[in-house]
């Protein structure tokens, strides 16, 4: 399937290059068109005239220009029997119908009128352009051709019709009813250009109402593998809110639903995709739906990501790092994939950096570790350094055997010169001795408390000694005193702790058989701190001062000293916040909330389920044409993915897709047991088909017994020139060798209603 979207890309390209290379005769840069020269060419009689005047118009469109007052002149041109000049006026017209509803309603019976056009190209086109002139008036109109367009015997015309009904509905929801049965009918169709776009005006137009979708869903799982990339990234969207929503949650592979299963199966195909955007798609659905024993499979898909551009590579570690927080074993074994190399930007080096420490564990400690210190003090980029910092921290958190050496490690940080690097030690400290606190860590602290030059770590040190005054009530006074030299010059947040610090350090010293608290030496610095508080610039510090004062009028109570001296429960601020957004959606790109974002539902209650049987129907897939440029000639994988009660309900799907064992064999040998095997389907084939054309005919002869005997010597005339068809297309085939496209074709004949066909046939004639 891969391949097959890889050569059709191709052909897309190829078929730009013809467009391009037949409008490169006109180069608007060596020559400006005025506005008379337009109007006139847009008047002549000349078609290269009005081509170039059109050419023109819709590159100053394209490039913001305002050429609005050429409507009149462009309208005009709407009867043109140049298909060139009549799409370029439908390019115009859904532009700037909007602005002119009154000359818009001029054109519109010429468009309704090529909704009849022989041409699938000229009526998809017809549709699309009435359906983008946002008039109201003639809504009505749209309606009816929406109607119409459905039933088309061509694809494009139906997807048209399909595209059309999302700006019908949002131009005049009032046609919600009339609408949702066009839908219901569009999802249940056979070719996999119409389906995709049905499910975008059902996710548009009637997203809960899953009466109509019931219906269509094995449909569409059959359908899946033959759809593009891009309409599999938006199926599968729509998809997984139905499985939540309509099937129940699979404990593990023995006990999940056949329904889930065939659209798990119908998902695989997305691995196999060039398109990014479509493995990260069947990555989603899988994490979503499938049980938790067979996540294991988007893990090399995801990691084959990893090579591709900057992009794709952050989008790709986004997920990633949102699986490995609930579920880090799927990528333990592949940690080596997450060490940063010398070409990852700063936004890949912080996310595989974040992925490491969801991965980290005491079992591969001793060879990450190592890699994280290199990072912290040889990596070039500041921000990748302090995020490695705050992975180690992160780490010694999670592992109590690793504490005391990822301790010592951020204690040696405090000297480094990175002030990043310094506050993310600090930060990571702060949270490991408040949870474990020891007198030699605090002393070390306090000892180096002169030799600090980023705020927050002399923060976080005032804020461990107050905290902890018991083990470091000696060494207290002594930092207290140290940091109030520097008051006046220090930011803020180390005033609110200095003071914190003094109160803190006067209460608890205080006792009562000391009568003169001018002998206290925490009484001194506590005072000498609020007479400095009383000129700083913020008021908030002074309020906070003059509360404590009022606090400490009575030091000994036991109010005062529970509010100062109790324990306090740290929050930590490090947590990652952007776990609470589900793949595939900006907010987790952005880690905020964006407008628009609807998480994925969670799984029904087994109670409210609906019953299998609503999702019974008639699956017809053979019935989808095999020619024509936009056909899809690889159909076997469909069959594939069939369930059992889709392959019993319809027998004559598994003919076409037998497998043939091949084993080793010559040539000679591979080409005659392929013969072989296909003459024996073509006669069994034939033989059908000769058993319902004689019941077809003695039919005929027995209701048109009234004929003229001219019609039956012409009946007779042809019959000798369809046998002699028939056995050259017999010879044909036998040569030719291709089993699977010839099977398949000749499975869609036997299917087919003869009587219909022939009714059709009677009905051109009589055109």
């Amino acid at each position: 399937m891969a391949s097959l979207s890889f050569f059709s890309t191709l052909s897309g390209i190829a078929e730009n290059a013809k467009q391009i290379a037949k409008n490169s005769n006109i180069n608007f840069e060596d020559h400006e068109l005025s506005h008379v020269d337009l109007v006139r060419l847009l008047e002549s009689n000349s078609e290269t005239g009005k081509s170039e005047a059109l050419h023109f118009i819709i590159v100053q469109m394209m490039h913001g220009e305002d050429v609005s007052v050429y409507f009149p002149d462009v309208v005009k041109l709407v009867v043109s029997e140049n298909p060139e000049i009549r799409r370029l006026v439908h390019i115009y017209l859904t532009h700037y119908a909007e602005f002119n509803p009154d000359l818009a309603l001029l054109c519109v019976n010429t468009i309704q009128k090529t909704l009849y056009d022989k041409n699938p190209l000229v009526r998809a086109t017809a549709i699309r352009v009435m359906s983008s002139i946002r008039v109201p008036a003639i809504n009505g109109i749209v309606l009816l051709g929406i109607q119409q367009c459905m039933n088309d015997s061509s694809p494009l015309v139906r997807q048209g019709a399909a595209l059309a009904i999302l700006k019908c509905y949002s131009l005049d929801p009032s046609y919600y009813d009339q609408l949702v049965e066009c839908i219901r009918l569009l999802l249940l169709d056979s070719h996999p250009l119409v389906v995709p776009v049905a499910l975008a005006a059902f996710e548009e137009v009637c997203p809960d109402n899953f009466a109509i979708f019931h219906p269509a869903f094995r449909r569409i799982c059959i359908l899946f593998s033959q759809f593009s990339d891009w309409d599999k990234t938006v199926t599968l969207k729509t998809m997984i809110r139905y499985a939540r929503l309509n099937l129940p949650k699979p404990e593990s592979s023995s006990t999940i639903h056949k329904d889930l299963k065939l659209l798990l199966e119908s998902v695989d195909y997305c691995f196999y995709s060039l398109l990014p955007s479509t493995v990260l798609a069947g990555c989603r659905a899988y994490y979503y739906l499938a049980p938790t024993n067979e996540l294991h499979t988007i893990v090399k898909p995801l990691l084959q990501l990893l090579s591709e551009k900057l992009t794709i590579r952050f989008t790709t570690l986004l997920y990633i790092r949102h699986i490995t927080f609930s579920k880090p074993e799927l990528f333990k074994g592949y940690l080596n994939s997450f060490f940063l190399f010398g070409s990852d930007d700063e936004k890949t080096s912080v996310l595989k950096l974040q992925v490491i420490s969801h991965l980290l564990d005491p079992e591969n400690a001793n060879r990450v570790l190592p890699e994280l210190f290199h990072y912290v003090f040889k990596h070039p980029i500041s921000k990748v350094a302090s995020t490695a910092v705050r992975t180690i921290g992160h780490f010694a958190k999670n592992a109590r055997s690793m504490t005391p050496l990822c301790l010592n490690s951020l204690l040696r940080m405090l000297k480094s010169e990175n002030d990043l690097i310094v506050t993310e030690a600090a930060s990571s400290l702060r949270i490991l001795i408040h949870n474990d606190p020891q007198e030699t860590y605090l002393q070390y602290l306090a000892s180096i408390y002169e030799k600090f030059h980023v705020p927050l770590a002399k923060a976080v040190t005032l804020w461990l000694i107050s905290e902890h005054l018991q083990e470091t009530i000696h060494v207290a006074p002594d930092l207290l005193r140290i940091a109030v030299k520097t008051f006046a010059n220090e930011n803020l947040e180390v005033k609110y702790q200095i003071l914190d610090l003094a109160v803190k350090l006067y209460v608890a010293t205080l006792s009562s058989e000391q009568e003169n608290e001018d002998s206290n030496p925490a009484f001194l610095l506590y005072k000498y701190v609020l007479s400095i508080i009383h000129f700083d610039m913020s008021y908030d510090l002074r309020d906070r001062a003059r509360y404590y004062k009022s606090l400490t009028s009575a030091p000994l109570t036991d109010f005062t000293r529970r509010i100062l001296l109790s324990s306090k429960q740290l929050v930590d601020s490090t947590k990652e916040t952007s776990q609470s957004y589900c793949l595939g959606t900006t907010s987790l790109c952005l880690e905020d909330y964006v407008q628009g974002y609807v998480p994925i539902p969670e799984w029904a209650d087994v109670s409210i389920l609906p019953q299998d049987d609503v999702r019974d129907t008639e699956m017809n897939i053979n019935t989808i044409s095999s020619a024509g440029p936009f056909s899809f000639q690889n159909t076997d994988n469909v069959k594939s993915l069939s369930s059992e009660t889709f392959t019993e309900a319809n027998p004559y799907l598994t003919s076409a897709v037998k497998p043939r064992f091949v084993g080793q064999q010559s040539l000679e040998e591979f080409y005659k047991s392929d013969e072989s095997s296909d003459s024996e389907e073509y006669e069994e084939e034939e033989s059908t088909s000769e058993e319902v054309t004689e019941e077809s005919e003695e039919e005929e002869n027995g209701d048109d017994n009234d004929g003229s005997d001219d019609d039956y010597e012409n009946e007779s005339e042809e019959s000798p020139k369809k046998e002699e068809t028939e056995t050259d297309k017999t010879e044909e085939y036998s040569t030719t060798g291709n089993a699977n496209t010839e099977s398949s074709i000749l499975s869609t004949e036997s299917i087919v209603d003869k009587s219909v066909i022939s009714a059709e046939q009677n009905l051109w004639r009589s055109e």
